[in-house]
């Protein structure tokens, strides 16, 4: 009897309402946390002192400058440089900013250079490369596609403009 007129009322129904958004923004929020999850842990799984020994320090600005910045995150799916060491499977790829990430080839990893593919053993230390990826718990990037970036003929420099390229997933 109960049941049935709390079920009529006008009450019951902005309360079930109410309980039902609650439920979809706790659901809400943790989606997002879940996804921000993989590129905040590796970041902080690269090494937290990494950055003080290669040059930004993040101690270094004060609270609540660049809360919501894009800097203290490393890109976890891809790297964009010179080839400086090679140790197959892995090799060891510099940014700009003299950033290094280690990056895993295996046997599904497709290197190409323009059109042509090449195996692991093509590369060279000193190569430009664009590395698309997926990070894995130990701070490195399992490499799904490795380009090998052409020389600049005109003034025989490696042409690494394409970094913007990384910031996107495959």
């Amino acid at each position: 009897m109960f049941g049935k007129k709390f079920m009529e009322s006008r009450k019951s129904v902005h309360i079930i309402f109410s309980l039902i958004g609650i439920i979809l923004l706790i659901l809400v929020f943790k989606a997002g946390e879940h996804f921000g999850y993989r590129r905040a842990s590796f970041s902080y799984q690269y090494g937290d002192n990494f950055h003080r020994t290669f040059g930004y320090d993040r101690g270094s600005r004060s609270f609540g400058m660049g809360m919501m910045g894009n800097r203290d995150y490393l890109n976890a799916f891809g790297a964009a440089g010179k080839v400086v060491s090679i140790n197959l499977p892995e090799i060891v790829v510099t940014d700009r900013s003299g950033v290094e990430k280690t990056v895993l080839i295996n046997n599904e990893t497709e290197v190409m250079s323009q059109r042509e593919k090449l195996t692991s053993s093509d590369l060279k230390i000193g190569d430009a490369v664009v590395v698309f990826g997926e990070p894995d718990l130990n701070g490195k990037i399992d490499a799904k596609l490795v380009r090998v970036m052409p020389m600049n003929s005109k003034s025989k420099q490696i042409n690494t403009d394409a970094e913007y390229a990384t910031s996107t997933k495959i």
